[in-house]
Parts: C-alpha cells; sequence; structure tokens
C-alpha cells in the first residue's frame, strides 16, 4: 500500500512539474457531408469538453447546434489547448456515436459522413480510430459463478478481452494518428477498462451483505490497483487522458467504500474523507482536477455546503480549466447576486415571473418525474412547508425540467413531487438547456434555492434535508427565518 500511494505522489508530482498542453492553432473544424434529404431541417449538435469525467458530465460542457440545410453543414469551434474531447450528437437514425467522446487535437478538420445510416471519417484516421474502438462489443460469456467474487473476476476477464481488442486495432492506426495523439488513445483504451474494472467493483461490493465476500473482493481489487504502475505513465500524456483521471478519482473511492462498508470507524465514505485523500495523495493539475470532480459529484449534492467547499478550495487550485469551472460555480450560487428573472408557464399554461413575487421570499426548488430524491425532499420539508405556507411574505415554487408538459402534468397531479397548494412552473421541453438551468449551474437535483424580498439569492446552496435528516431541515427554516427578518425588518 505504501509503495502504491508512493508511486501516486511521485507520478502527481512529475506531472505538475513536467506536464505541457501546449496550444493548438486555436480551433477544430468540423464538416458534416450528406446525401441523405430526411435530414433536412433537423439538428446537429456538438458538445466540446475540455476535460471529461463521467462524474462531472454536465458541467463540463460546451454545446454548439446547427440546422442541417443542405448537403453540407460546417461548425468552428475555439480550442486553444492542444488536447480536449467533442461528443457528436446527429439526428437520428444516425446516433451511433452519441455515447462516444472523441478526442480532438487544435487545428484537425474533420469531415464526417452521414448516408444510410451510417456514420463514417473521411481522411480523419484519428476520429475513425476512436470510433472503431468504441464499437468494439463487449466479450459475454454463459459462464456461471458460484458468487461475487468469481463473478468480479469474470468481469475483469472481459474487459481484458475488450481491452486486447482495441489495442490491436490502435497498433493498425499507430502510423496513421500523430504519435503524442496515440499515446493518448492507448492510455484512454488502457485506463477505460481499469476504471470499468473499478466500477464493477464498486457494483459487487455495494450488492454483497456477506463480509467475508467482500473481503475476498477487496483483496481482487487491491491486487488489480498494486499491480498497476502509475510511476510509469508517461506525463506529457496523463493530463489529456480523461480514463486516467477518472481511474484515480475512482480508486480513491473504492478504498473510501471498502473502509465504510468494513465499519472502519474512521470511514464515512463521505466528501471529507475522499477531499482529504485527493490532498494527501496528489498534486499540481491532477489534484486540482480530483478535486473538481470531487466537487461536482451528484453523490453529494445535499450532503456539503458547496459555497463554503468553493471558498475554501478555490485558493489552492491553480489549474486553469478547473479554476474557471468553480469560479463559475461559485458565481451562480453566490450570496447576493441576482436571481434569474424567470418567466415560466405553470400547469393552467399562464405565465408567472420572478416579478410576480416581489416582497416575498421564495424557496425555488428543481426537479423532474421520476427523480427519488426529489420525491424524498418534498415529504423532507413538508412541515416547513405547512408553517411558512400561508405567510405573507413566503412562496414556495417548484420548476419541473421534464422533457414534455405531459410528465409535467402528471409529475404535479401524482403529489409526490410538488407541494399541494404551491406554485408549479415548467421550462417548456428545454429541461437541462433552459437558461435558468444554465444560470444557476444546476447539474443535480433536487436542487434549492432561496430568493429574496429584493429579487437576490440569499442561499443559492440550502442543505437538502434530503441526506441530513432533521438537522438540515432546521437548518432550512432557519435560513428561510432570517430571509423572513431581513424582509420585515430591513436594516
Amino acid at each position: 500500500m505504501k509503495n502504491c500511494l508512493l508511486s501516486i505522489f511521485l507520478i502527481t508530482t512529475l506531472l505538475h512539474n513536467a506536464f505541457s498542453n501546449a496550444p493548438g492553432n486555436g480551433a477544430i473544424h468540423l464538416k458534416v457531408v450528406t446525401s441523405d434529404v430526411s435530414l433536412i431541417g433537423k439538428d446537429f449538435q456538438v458538445e466540446q469538453y475540455i476535460y471529461y469525467t463521467p462524474a462531472t458530465i454536465e458541467a463540463f460542457c460546451n454545446t454548439f447546434t446547427k440546422k442541417i440545410t443542405g448537403k453540407t453543414l460546417s461548425f468552428s469551434i475555439k480550442q486553444d489547448q492542444r488536447f480536449a474531447y467533442i461528443r457528436i450528437v446527429p439526428p437520428a437514425p444516425y446516433l451511433e456515436i452519441t455515447d462516444k467522446l472523441l478526442l480532438t487535437t487544435s487545428g484537425d478538420d474533420i469531415v464526417i459522413k452521414l448516408d444510410g445510416g451510417k456514420i463514417t471519417f473521411i481522411s480523419s484516421p484519428q476520429y475513425q480510430c476512436q470510433l472503431v474502438l468504441a464499437s468494439v462489443p463487449p466479450e459475454t460469456t454463459s459462464e456461471i459463478t458460484p458468487d461475487d467474487a468469481s463473478t468480479l473476476e469474470r468481469g475483469f476477464k472481459e474487459l481484458d478481452g475488450v481491452l486486447a481488442r482495441q489495442l490491436l486495432i490502435l497498433t493498425g492506426y499507430k502510423t496513421k494518428i500523430d504519435p503524442q495523439s496515440w499515446k493518448i488513445l492507448e492510455m484512454n483504451a488502457v485506463y477505460k477498462a481499469y476504471s470499468d474494472k473499478l466500477t464493477y467493483f464498486i457494483f459487487y461490493f455495494r450488492q454483497s451483505r456477506d463480509p467475508i465476500m467482500r473481503g475476498k473482493m477487496a483483496t481482487i481489487v487491491e491486487k488489480l490497483m498494486a499491480g498497476i504502475d502509475l510511476a510509469a505513465v508517461d506525463a506529457a500524456t496523463a493530463l489529456n487522458s480523461s480514463p486516467y483521471l477518472y481511474y484515480l478519482y475512482l480508486k480513491e473511492r473504492c478504498r473510501a467504500e471498502s473502509r465504510y462498508l468494513n465499519n472502519d470507524p474512521n470511514s464515512d465514505y463521505g466528501f471529507n474523507e475522499l477531499h482529504s485523500s485527493f490532498m494527501q495523495h496528489y498534486s499540481g493539475p491532477t489534484r486540482d482536477r480530483l478535486l473538481t470532480t470531487l466537487i461536482f459529484s451528484t453523490n453529494f449534492f445535499g450532503k456539503i455546503n458547496l459555497l463554503d467547499v468553493l471558498e475554501k478550495d478555490l485558493p489552492i487550485i491553480a489549474d486553469p480549466p478547473s479554476r474557471n469551472l468553480l469560479i463559475n460555480k461559485r458565481n451562480a450560487l453566490g450570496r447576493g447576486k441576482k436571481a434569474y428573472p424567470f418567466k415560466l408557464l405553470d400547469e393552467q399554461g399562464q405565465w408567472v415571473s420572478l416579478d410576480d413575487f416581489k416582497g416575498k421570499v421564495v424557496i425555488l426548488d428543481f426537479y423532474f418525474n421520476g427523480c427519488t430524491g426529489c420525491a424524498f425532499l418534498v415529504r423532507a420539508i413538508e412541515p416547513v412547508y405547512q408553517e411558512f405556507r400561508n405567510h405573507h411574505n413566503v412562496a414556495f415554487v417548484s420548476v419541473s425540467i421534464d422533457s414534455s408538459r405531459a410528465l409535467f402534468l402528471e409529475s404535479v397531479a401524482s403529489g409526490i413531487y410538488t407541494h399541494k397548494g404551491g406554485v408549479n412552473l415548467y421550462t417548456n421541453g428545454e429541461g437541462m438547456e433552459h437558461a435558468i438551468i444554465k444560470y444557476y449551474g444546476i447539474t443535480g437535483y433536487p436542487k434549492l434555492i432561496i430568493i429574496g424580498k429584493d429579487g437576490n439569492i440569499v442561499d443559492g446552496d440550502p442543505p437538502i434535508p434530503t441526506n441530513n435528516g432533521s438537522n438540515s431541515v432546521d437548518k432550512l427554516r432557519s435560513i428561510i427565518v432570517h430571509a423572513i427578518d431581513i424582509t420585515e425588518n430591513p436594516r
């Protein structure tokens, strides 16, 4: 264990000192060609990620959308750093790559052909290679395993088989792709397999109730992690490999989960434990990106005061993209900031705006139909709602991000996600793309925001009682009482 942690420390120190993501030509250029007339009038979307981890996908994304009007369509997307990632989202039926991220190199000209329901990259070997790699099917066997530990080992072997085929494909592209890009793709394939193995472990470890079986699985995964030589990682490649960064994130999560479920008295499998691990074992941009991933992780929404964490961590975060994300998040949550001046439809189809609540404290909550945490939240804060529902200076407003009006109306009718007698509004099917969601930087649900009588944010990240119990209900109540006091007794 000590040797493993020492290796982590050494490699992250090397990353900090040696890594350089040199600027490229400032943009990537993407051209879509098609003779499929059924695509006319449909949207073609490109999502850009400066860096990416599955835990934080929405927060890291810039979206570009254009309508297909003819046989060609062109995008020019700014990319100052040499490497980034894009997700290409063509219209149906060309959806085979919507779940795949593609490494991009600044200055690249990418040509995509959409015809016959198939997607191909023309004269773009780096991108065609990635499409082929992502299309390698998982290996499955009919082998019956006697227990979870054996099932875990079988899953590891299947992932090894997929990786072996991917590395063989990569070998065929080695002379066709820029050497540094090829190294990143190789690292992506290897550490994607490692990350998938850790994800398997988390699933089976949580599922098992047998401490002996858990011990066997923990031994299997520790052997896996100990056998990965992080000291051999190429420092000039590592920070451009998102699967590598995600592997480091999952590794600490696995160890924290193992300690917690094995009743380690020093473990709470919480935010602070993971935060301490990242601070202790990593440095430089690697540490900054791991901390940013942790801060944006939906696993901890409602369990931490995000504003306090941001104020504490921002002074030590130096990695530019991480710092920009966190600053934007802090600004979105900032106390005293002007609240978003929404104008949304209610269930009767009438427009309701923030101006309609002038002089009132607004408890704004965001939800979607089917959100278990959102349903729990409504039940948890019901005492608070009953206490303040008839207060002349308080309004409870629920905002649905559902994709259709039918889902919104169904959620209101169910009484599961909203308070009876509260104001229920709808983002008109725009969901996560609506301006109010982007303004507040919301990446997980449920979400509460408290707005004061002056239209400014009182608390952009109040406690979510769903996760914290009665103490959080009391804290939420005290925030509302304080906001009312300011409203009724301005100083």
